[in-house]
């Protein structure tokens, strides 16, 4: 992505599709893209949503996210 296209959306606030669409078009994740024009901090495109019943979790994913929380 270019300095003067993330430029131009700080100033012209971009619909979310079209900022989505312009990330797909270069192969860029669409969450970095949603980053970049504001629409979202690094640290919630971080998170991911977790299943509500925690039996259906696989162990390392679990022990995973633990240990990311400690190491806050």
């Amino acid at each position: 992505m270019s300095q003067s296209a993330v430029g131009r959306w700080k100033s012209a606030s971009p619909k979310p599709e079209t900022v989505a669409a312009f990330a797909r078009a270069f192969g860029r994740p669409v969450l970095e893209a949603f980053v970049a024009a504001g629409f979202m901090t690094e640290e919630e495109a971080r998170l991911t949503e977790v299943p509500a019943d925690l039996a259906t979790v696989d162990s390392d994913l679990l022990l995973s996210e633990i240990r990311r929380r400690l190491m806050r």
